[in-house]
Order: structure tokens, then sequence, then C-alpha cells
């Protein structure tokens, strides 16, 4: 394993999303995807775990779920009616949390074909929602460790722990 790939992996593990990654190191996100995969650091279908940690606690706490069969869907599930694509990120090592909202080469529009945000902050558990209309950001959400004082309305659910 070369020194690019174990700083890829580090970068990784550190909570940087695949995308952050390349634009760091001057690569193509692809690359570093590709070499996560290879390395056994990332799966195939990337979050899935956590999405379906979301989805049976929402059901416990009793929301009305419809899940996607389809994996090109542009949301997860249908939560209470609404649209709702579920992200997942870890504390980076600047106490920001960046969720990766879509792939620069992606053609979602999610202005369009989803509601709500549902985020999960890994390190704590914390399930939290956020309308699309509030945010303005095309590939990657960043929120501060101290989730309070983000510059987004977001709406506590519950934890995981």
């Amino acid at each position: 394993m070369t020194n690019k790939i174990k700083k890829q992996i580090e970068l990784y593990n550190q909570g940087l999303s695949t995308y952050q990654i390349a634009q760091l190191m001057n690569t193509k996100q692809n690359n570093i995807y590709k070499n996560l995969r290879y390395y056994g650091v990332i799966r195939e279908a990337l979050g899935l775990s956590e999405e379906r940690q979301v989805i049976n606690y929402l059901r416990s706490i009793g929301y009305e779920i419809e899940e996607q069969i389809r994996g090109d869907a542009p949301y997860d599930a249908l939560i209470q009616g609404y649209r709702v694509d579920i992200k997942s990120a870890n504390l980076a090592t600047n106490n920001r949390y960046y969720f990766e909202i879509s792939h620069r080469n992606s053609n979602k529009d999610y202005k369009t074909e989803v509601d709500w945000f549902t985020l999960l902050f890994k390190d704590t558990g914390e399930i939290y929602n956020l309308n699309i209309k509030d945010i303005n950001v095309k590939t990657t959400l960043s929120i501060p460790m101290k989730i309070s004082t983000s510059k987004y309305p977001l709406k506590y659910v519950g934890s995981l722990s």
C-alpha cells in the first residue's frame, strides 16, 4: 500500500468525505472511492447500515415509513409522507461534521426530489431533521460540533444511543 493511499484512508477515518479528500489530494473523487473500497475501508453501498439504524429507530418511536425499493431513487424513504434522504457523518478533526449531500456529477435535484434530510451524527447517535428549503448547498453540508450553533434550523428527532 502506498503512502498516498494510507493518507486517503487516514483522512477518511478522520471523517472527511471522498469529495473532500479528492480536493485535498488534487485527484478525482472516484479514485479515492475505488481505493477505499479496494482496501475494505468502505462497502459497495456506502451508508446502508446507518440508514437501516435510523429507519428502525424512527419506526420504534412511531413514525410511518415506506422504504424505497429501487437503489437509484432520489430519496431513501417516505417518512410521515415526506421524501427523506438519510445522511450520516463522523466528527472531523476540525470539530465539524461533513454530510455529503450529492456527488459533484450527480443528476439528483434535491430541491425538487427531496423534502427533508435526516442527519445521523455517528459519534453521538443523535438524529436531526433538516428541511431542504433551509439549505443552499450542492455537495457537502458542514455542521459545527456544537450543533446548537449551526446556521441551519436542525430539528432534534432522537438518539440511537
